[in-house]
């Protein structure tokens, strides 16, 4: 009977995937009362989290800057200028060309080759290893 069972499925199988035309699984969805009673635990839980630091501070940064005192924003690495126009051309090639992946978490070697020669040139010890 098993066996049968997955014939079945197989021949139900879409040929690109291999997966069948219908889900097949055996977990159910909890009923609605039993989701909504359990809501309540959970932001209990949520709220003793708290929130971003950085974002604190940068609340407190656009208060000062609210009343007249002149802020530099460095707070969550988010510019206050536009973002450059060749800058957002490369970031649309580069998603166009489907590079949409994390980088390696040493670094990008042609960057980081490139790097290391610039600091060179400006009088700084930087090797790109």
């Amino acid at each position: 009977m098993k066996r049968d069972i997955l014939s079945r499925r197989m021949s139900a199988a879409r040929p690109e995937t291999g997966r069948s035309e219908r889900p097949t699984t055996a977990r159910t969805r909890a009923p609605r009362g039993a989701r909504a009673a359990a809501a309540p635990r959970l932001t209990r839980r949520t709220a003793l989290l708290g929130t971003e630091g950085a974002f604190e501070v940068m609340v407190e940064a656009r208060r000062l800057e609210a009343a007249g005192h002149h802020v530099i924003h460095l707070e969550i690495g988010e510019p206050d200028f536009p973002t450059p126009a060749h800058i957002v051309e490369a970031g649309v090639a580069a998603l166009n060309a489907g590079r949409t992946r994390y980088a390696p978490p040493a670094g990008i070697p042609a960057l980081r080759e490139a790097i290391a020669a610039a600091m060179c040139h400006r009088g700084h010890d930087a090797p790109a290893a």
